[in-house]
């Protein structure tokens, strides 16, 4: 377990109509934040000793069942802050429990965490309008660039991080995923009742070697309906106007979340993406895993990338 000293635990409540009022340390520490109609998440925040004037805000999600934590370990985001000059925001989905309609990532509620991919538009999906008003906080908290606003996440996660980005693109500047993805009409993406995704690819690559889109699309296996075309458009949400930067990272051979999803994405949204894809790392990570180094990876990318671009 990596050291998490600069992690603060945050408890959001709701508390009837009315805001609860918010009581946030300037620096690292534990506190608390509320806006109404939210009546319950915890969230982590990174906030280094060492950043600039206005730094980067960085949202960082969890995956299916997941916590605000799991974000911060499975993107070692304690160090990356501190090393990179962001602050780091790790949320809780705010749905919790019960059923919820089929989505992107599942075909019916599978419990625990998730995270609302059901609900299109900021103003009516809670999630989104959580995190509207947290970066509006963390503006006046931390007075970070709200032009340099990026979303991480993994897995469901993942997902999210691209439906938040090309759901609010005047908010976020860009995103990056690890091993979500989108669809496109004719190519579902949800998994099974066991969680495994359809259109599973094995494709095959030397340890750390890129793969490229071009080479998914030229696998056998890969279904060709899938690949967006005019008839075959990306579903919503749909990038209208600016369309967010994004890093796409993800493995050949993941076993449960297929890589045709990041490739979908990729193809649609075009000369704003950057994508990472290998089969394996030389140190044997593969499958449905965080790659090593893809906060700096990213982070390259990014690259001072705001939304006025």
């Amino acid at each position: 377990m990596k050291a998490r000293a600069l992690v603060l635990l945050l408890l959001v409540a709701g508390c009837g109509g009315e805001d609860v009022p918010s009581e946030l340390p300037m620096t690292t520490g534990r506190g608390r934040f509320a806006i109404a109609g939210r009546t319950e998440s915890t969230i982590e925040v990174v906030v280094p000793a060492s950043r600039p004037a206005r730094p980067p805000l960085v949202l960082a999600f969890h995956g299916t069942g997941g916590e605000p934590r799991d974000a911060i370990n499975d993107f070692d985001l304690v160090a990356k802050a501190e090393s990179l000059g962001f602050v780091a925001i790790a949320p809780r989905a705010g749905y919790r429990s019960g059923r919820h309609p089929p989505d992107v990532d599942h075909p019916l509620d599978w419990g625990g965490s998730s995270w609302n991919l059901w609900t299109q538009g900021p103003d009516q999906n809670e999630d989104l309008i959580y995190l509207r008003r947290l970066i509006d906080e963390a503006a006046v908290r931390w007075n970070v660039d709200t032009t340099r606003v990026y979303t991480i996440g993994f897995s469901n996660g993942a997902f999210f991080a691209y439906f938040a980005a090309a759901s609010m693109p005047d908010r976020i500047a860009g995103f990056a995923e690890n091993s979500g993805g989108w669809m496109s009409d004719a190519c579902p993406t949800r998994t099974d009742l066991e969680g495994t995704s359809l259109n599973l690819l094995m494709t095959a690559g030397a340890p750390g070697q890129d793969l490229t889109c071009a080479t998914i699309f030229a696998d056998p296996m890969f279904p060709a309906s899938c690949r967006p075309t005019t008839s075959n458009k990306l579903r919503p949400p749909v990038t209208t106007g600016r369309v967010p930067f994004g890093f796409i990272g993800h493995y050949s051979v993941d076993d449960a979340v297929s890589v045709v999803w990041s490739c979908v994405l990729a193809d649609a949204l075009g000369a704003r993406v950057q994508t990472r894809i290998r089969a394996s790392e030389p140190d044997g990570t593969t499958g449905h895993s965080v790659m090593p180094a893809f906060i700096d990876d990213a982070w390259a990318f990014f690259a001072g990338r705001t939304t006025a671009q």
